[in-house]
């Protein structure tokens, strides 16, 4: 068991780590182009291309993995109802995207810009998908193969489409949606030679379906709005400085958080099968899991506080001094987060999506009631002290949640379990 997460972890960290790596310099290349009041402008068109994302794919991958857990041979029918379900989706959220642009943008380029990207967005959401076929059967390094052809891609496609033309808003809309149709066709591809795809495009079954992403949906788009709202809210309530300047310090962040939703990727399909044949090799996993994840978000934590005044200046340049307060104050969100993305599919695994529901409602609506006192006075820098507090307290709630819910499934030690699992049993204790 270990040694397939290890396998599957190793294989999409190293894969995200040279993805963040390339998008990351595709970032820093595009801010030094267009300055810090154009990156606020175009980080506002990318965040809404995340949320777009989120309605693309309407939780239907989550649901996908969970419920094909365990099987090594895939029925074709369920994916090809998963991808009818989602041509009905991306048609629908087409009309939410032009909504979006003409309502929040407010001069033609980033309007085309918008647009642009949240095309892109529909797209991906069919890449997300196939890759999550990879995750269900626990065949990971296909979905690595996937992330570093996206990375080279999007660097190469924006750093030629600039130097021949120029750093303009459509070009680099361009540009994403260039990458997104290359890394579509590439993951098909990579499918194409281990299952037989066919979509099914049948209303009533799409509906059905729907339904059971649901709770998947909400969770996704609540956790989205939890990370991307702070960026939309400055742009609207305060100026494209501030907004530049508090985007920078999140990209970072971002950039790290790769670690944590990695080793979450590689642990939701085993939390899965575990949770259904073996639940003491289940509780032990939990356990495990959730010492590493406080240690790992901590040290991160600290070397980043350390290190914030050193990275800005080296990274984004000294127009981008501001960044480093709010940096130095994100950079202890990586201990919430790290147990956030880990507990979350646990909930999930123990059929507790109205756990993340409520506690990522709770949190989207705290923190803009924060963002609307706190934004008046400190303006970004307040922004970021609603972002740890909010991920803190969400992390809180779910933590005493599951920890409850988990306790429900220990029972005594089965010895079959560790037998097959290769598990020492007497590592097992309660929770």
């Amino acid at each position: 068991m270990f040694k397939n997460i290890t396998k599957n972890f190793l294989s999409l960290i190293i894969a995200q780590a040279v993805y963040k790596v390339l998008s990351f310099l595709t970032i820093v290349y595009i801010t030094r182009k267009i300055g810090d009041a154009g990156f606020g402008k175009i980080s506002l068109a990318l965040y809404f291309g995340t949320i777009f994302l989120a309605l693309a794919d309407m939780g239907l991958s989550e649901f996908f993995v969970l419920d094909s857990a365990g099987e090594r041979i895939i029925n074709p029918k369920k994916i090809g109802i998963n991808i009818g379900t989602r041509i009905f989706l991306n048609i629908a959220v087409c009309f939410i995207i032009i909504f979006c642009a003409f309502i929040f943008a407010n001069e033609p380029p980033l309007i085309i810009t918008i647009i642009l990207i949240g095309i892109s967005a529909l797209l991906d959401s069919f890449t997300l998908f196939l890759r999550s076929i990879f995750r269900s059967i626990e065949k990971m390094h296909y979905e690595a193969i996937s992330f570093i052809l996206e990375g080279i891609i999007k660097f190469g496609i924006i750093v030629i489409l600039v130097n021949l033309l120029n750093a303009s808003f459509e070009i680099l809309g361009a540009a994403f949606l260039i990458t997104s149709i290359i890394t579509l066709l590439f993951t098909m591809f990579i499918c194409k030679e281990k299952l037989c795809i066919v979509p099914i495009v049948n209303f009533k079954t799409c509906i059905g379906y729907i339904k059971k992403g649901m709770p998947f949906a909400i969770i996704g788009f609540l956790c989205v709005i939890n990370l991307k709202i702070d960026v939309i809210m400055l742009s609207k309530l305060s100026n494209d400085y501030a907004t530049g300047w508090y985007s920078a310090a999140v990209r970072l962040v971002e950039s790290l958080l790769i670690i944590p939703a990695v080793l979450a990727i590689a642990l939701f399909p085993v939390l899965s099968r575990l949770r259904k044949y073996f639940l003491n090799s289940f509780v032990y996993l939990y356990r495990s899991a959730f010492g590493i994840c406080i240690m790992a978000g901590l040290t991160i934590s600290i070397l980043l506080y350390y290190s914030s005044a050193f990275l800005i200046r080296f990274i984004f340049g000294q127009v981008f001094i501001n960044s480093i307060e709010v940096l130095k104050i994100l950079s202890w969100i990586f201990v919430p987060f790290f147990l956030k993305f880990f507990l979350e599919r646990v909930a999930m695994v123990l059929n507790r999506a109205n756990v993340l529901f409520i506690a990522y409602t709770g949190g989207a609506i705290l923190k803009i009631m924060l963002n609307f006192i706190i934004m008046p006075r400190w303006s970004y820098r307040g922004i970021g002290f609603t972002s740890v507090l909010t991920e803190a307290l969400i992390i809180i709630y779910i933590l005493f949640s599951v920890r409850k819910d988990a306790r429900l499934f220990y029972t005594k030690p089965l010895q079959k379990d560790f037998a097959i699992e290769g598990i020492d049993e007497s590592k097992i204790s309660a929770i």
